[in-house]
Order: structure tokens, then sequence, then C-alpha cells
């Protein structure tokens, strides 16, 4: 019996595209969150230069009664610089590439570069503080490493030192509501930690998520949930540093600020910006196209006593 399979009668066509586009893995962008956004003018040089005027003393002793007056008291300022840089990345397509293939390969460029922007933006403000800022080790923690796991206490530790610095949180109480299981959150600061951290932060004292938010109007991108006076932000691009514990284990860095603890800086005529180039542009025989994105950004930690940064290992 004649018997027509596969191998007689071949498909012509061994394999098909399907036109959905997977997604990217792509990390939540929390640094920026917690930035003072700040533009620099053109033609004004490439450093900023801001000022901040220093606290005077109180005076509580009364004036002299007979009519002499106190010494004159100094206004004092400090300066902190930032330099703004350029950065950029591009790449090139031939033109078949474009012709041929059935995903849009222009509109996927420019995805993946605009993506890498703001990776690069985010990753610039967490170098800032994790060079800049005061390193406290974790204690409180029971794992025996130096630094211990994270825990409620060590955090409290943290808010209170931006507390004691006069600093300033970055969100007001968020009552309870009728909502079942919901709880009031108190003023809060700002901190940014690693994704992988999320067991030690749920099992530490006082942990809310932010499913027991009051309103999530107010809830961050990449926030986890509240401890005390701290709302956690997470991305797996915190820092964080292999063998560099007393054990030898992998320490994590946790990032605490108060609002204008640092900042952002734009450049304008600098501004982000996708670059694409049409192939008459590219060579005589017009073969490739390039896409590219090009962006200004400076940073500064504007006051070294608003932000600190936690050292914590896992709690293993």
């Amino acid at each position: 019996m004649a018997y027509t399979g596969p191998g007689v009668l071949d498909p012509m066509v061994e394999e098909s595209a399907n036109k959905t586009l997977l997604s990217t893995p792509t990390p939540q962008y929390i640094y920026s969150a917690a930035a003072l956004k700040q533009e620099h003018d053109a033609r004004v040089g490439g450093t900023i230069v801001y000022r901040r005027a220093n606290a005077l003393n109180s005076f509580p002793v009364p004036l002299p009664t007979d009519g002499s007056s106190r010494p004159p008291t100094s206004i004092t300022a400090t300066d902190i610089s930032a330099k703004v840089v350029r950065y950029g990345d591009w790449t090139q397509l031939d033109e078949q590439t474009v012709m041929f293939n059935e995903s849009a390969a222009i509109e996927m460029a420019a995805d993946r570069l605009g993506d890498a922007m703001r990776k690069t933006e985010d990753q610039l403000l967490s170098a800032l503080l994790s060079a800049s800022a005061t390193h406290i080790d974790a204690k409180k923690g029971g794992n025996g490493d130096i630094p211990t796991e994270f825990n409620a206490d060590d955090n409290d530790i943290m808010t209170t030192m931006l507390l004691n610095a006069n600093g300033n949180m970055f969100t007001a109480q968020v009552d309870a509501t009728q909502n079942f299981a919901t709880t009031a959150i108190r003023p809060a600061y700002l901190v940014m930690a690693s994704t992988e951290l999320v067991p030690d932060i749920q099992m530490a004292d006082d942990f809310v998520s932010i499913s027991a938010y009051g309103s999530y109007g107010s809830v961050f991108n990449g926030e986890w949930g509240n401890i005390n006076n701290a709302r956690i932000l997470l991305s797996t691009q915190a820092p964080k540093n292999p063998n560099s514990s007393a054990n030898a284990n992998t320490t994590y860095e946790m990032a605490y600020v108060a609002k204008e603890a640092y900042g952002m800086i734009d450049q304008k005529a600098g501004e982000k910006r996708f670059i694409y180039h049409p192939a008459y542009l590219s060579d005589a025989l017009e073969m490739s196209v390039t896409a590219g994105v090009k962006f200004y950004q400076g940073q500064a930690l504007f006051n070294d006593a608003w932000a600190g940064v936690l050292n914590v290992t896992l709690n293993t």
C-alpha cells in the first residue's frame, strides 16, 4: 500500500515565525526615583555648582542690658560640584536584516537601546551612592557573619541616622482603610536594595507588604514593602560584592536616603535622544542603517549626612 509520509512529501516551509515578540528580562529602575532632578543650561560650561547654606547655631543668651551688642555671626556655605558627561551606544543593521527579517528590526533596536539607556542612567546613580555614601555593616542579625543578615534593628539604626541629620522623608503617613487587612504606613525614607534580599526582608519584624497599604497611590516603581520608617524598593541592579564578608560570602548594599540626598542632572540641548540614520546616509551603496541613543548626565551627592549604605549578607 502506498503511504505518503514526511519523507515523501516534505513541507516547503519547515519553520514559521510567530508574530509575538517575547518579553526581554528588564530590571526595575529604582535609583532615579529618589534622585533630585535638575537641569543644566547649555553654553555655561560642563560643570554645575550647587551651594547649600550651613545652619546657624541658636542664640539663647539674652543681649546685654547696657546697650552693647554681641559679635556678628558669619554666614557660611558648602559648594557641591557635578560634571555633566556624555554617554551613548549604537547598532548597525544591514539592509538585508531590515528587508528580510520577520521581526521589526528597527523597532527592536529602538526598544533595546532605550532600555539600555535607562539601565545606564540607574547604574550611574547606584554607583554614586556606593562610592560616596557612608557604609555601615549590619550587626544585629544572627548568622555569625560580618556583616550579618538584614533585620529590623539595623534598619532602625539607618533611619535614625537620617532622622538625627534632619533629613526629610519622602512620603507622608498612609492611613489604613476599611479594606481587609490594611495597616497604617509611617512617613518614610527610601531604601534601594537587591531582589535577592526578599526572604530576609519579609522575615524582618514589622514588615508590611504593599498589598497591606491603605492606598496604592504613593507606591514607587519596584517597591516591595515597608519596615517602620523605611519603604524598600528592589532591583536586580542593586550592588553586591562577592566574597567580601568575614566568612567570604556576598555582601549586599542597601542604600538609605532622605530627600535631596543626591541628584541627577540633565543637560539642556543634550536630552536623551534616539538617533536613526537611514541607508542613504551610511555609504555609497546605501547598504546599512544605524540606530543609536545618546544622553548627557551628571550626578552628585548633595548631603552625605542624608545617605547611608547598610551592608548585609544573607541569612543562610
